[in-house]
């Protein structure tokens, strides 16, 4: 059986915490974030934003979402988590300006 846990980051110039997120989740026993690939998902535009994305099997979302509101931000306002939980219709925004304790 599995519940799966989809969640996306994205951020325009702020991505110095994907390295601690990273650490947080490999530590959990999950595999880490993966950057988007720009070149197969672009249209006529670049691309601005970095988003990297997982899916996660029996993902501790609270947990996840506590410790992100203990990272130090440069640009917080910018920084945006989408979650999307196994028996959700559409993805959860959380910013992390709103997630700092």
């Amino acid at each position: 059986m599995s519940h799966v846990t989809n969640i996306m980051i994205s951020t325009v110039l702020d991505t110095k915490n994907l390295e601690e997120i990273n650490k947080w989740i490999v530590e959990k026993e999950f595999a880490s974030f993966v950057e988007m690939d720009y070149d197969k998902h672009l249209g006529n535009k670049v691309f601005e934003p970095a988003v990297f994305y997982g899916a996660f099997n029996y993902f501790p979302i609270n947990k996840f979402l506590d410790m992100l509101g203990k990272l130090n931000y440069e640009w917080a306002e910018m920084f945006q988590i989408f979650i999307e939980d196994e028996n959700d219709y559409c993805f959860k925004i959380y910013h992390a300006s709103d997630l700092l304790l």
